[in-house]
């Protein structure tokens, strides 16, 4: 199973994790570049506890897409092993079952929230390809506290907020991906 998310990593300094008064919030002026963003699209596979990471300028299915490509070829081998007998079997369930009631299982549970790319025509076409390697699993409305995915940005935020200032845009865009391939992440699947 892989939990995902996407987050975005900008040049501009944060209040996350700053020294102030007691009971002051720090406040940072910053001009927004938009050319110095960068995307992440970021799966957690809960069976490693690693990350599969994606950079891009931009969140949308396409880039979605991609991402989706990237965990495919990640565990090729698993899914060559298992495919054809895996679609044998969902075949033999649905046989005899009308088309409502027909089950559409995947080898890799894709955990999604509500952003509007992950409902497209184009992402929707995509997994009609891939039959049998992807499932969709939407979670709740307003729930991120489900996502493992969003405590892996958590703890990537706290460990870029040690390092603010003292590395240029691109040196920090690196940073953030030698911490998400480097380090296991236990988290859990509520």
């Amino acid at each position: 199973m892989v939990v995902m998310d996407e987050m975005t990593l900008r040049q501009e300094h944060t209040a996350f994790y700053r020294w102030s008064g007691k009971g002051v919030t720090p406040r940072v002026k910053t001009k927004r570049n938009p050319t110095t963003r960068v995307s992440f699209f970021g799966g957690l596979c809960l069976s490693d506890k690693k990350q599969v990471v994606h950079l891009t300028k931009k969140q949308n299915s396409t880039e979605m897409i991609e991402f989706l490509e990237t965990i495919k070829k990640k565990y090729t081998e698993q899914i060559e092993i298992q495919l054809t007998k895996h679609i044998e079997t969902i075949a033999k369930i649905n046989e005899k079952k009308e088309e409502k009631e027909k089950i559409y299982k995947g080898l890799i549970l894709i955990c999604l929230d509500g952003a509007g790319f992950h409902r497209s025509k184009q992402l929707k076409r995509y997994l009609r390809d891939n039959y049998g390697i992807f499932e969709l699993f939407r979670f709740p409305t307003y729930s991120p506290d489900l996502n493992p995915q969003e405590h892996v940005w958590k703890a990537l935020r706290k460990h870029l907020s040690k390092v603010e200032g003292m590395y240029t845009f691109s040196e920090k865009v690196d940073r953030a991906c030698r911490f998400l391939l480097t380090q296991k992440f236990d988290y859990k699947f509520v």
